[in-house]
């Protein structure tokens, strides 16, 4: 089956994202147990449904590895 996520454009730039994006902060530990094995499960499950924006910041990254597990 076939997932098509509705895209909207960023501003005045060609990049489209999808219109649902996935909050990355618990997924370095961040509020809930998780290793790195199930964040690139989470990670893998989120781009099969056609999700292109992965929320992250660097306040992530001073408790956790989010960052890490999305560039991989």
């Amino acid at each position: 089956m076939d997932i098509l996520m509705e895209e909207r454009q960023i501003g005045n730039t060609n990049v489209k994202v999808g219109v649902l994006g996935l909050g990355c902060a618990p997924l370095g530990g961040n509020f809930v147990s998780l290793d790195s094995s199930q964040g690139a499960e989470v990670i893998s499950s989120a781009l099969e449904a056609g999700i292109t924006y992965f929320d992250t910041a660097p306040w992530y990254e001073l408790v956790a590895q989010s960052d890490c597990l999305v560039i991989k």
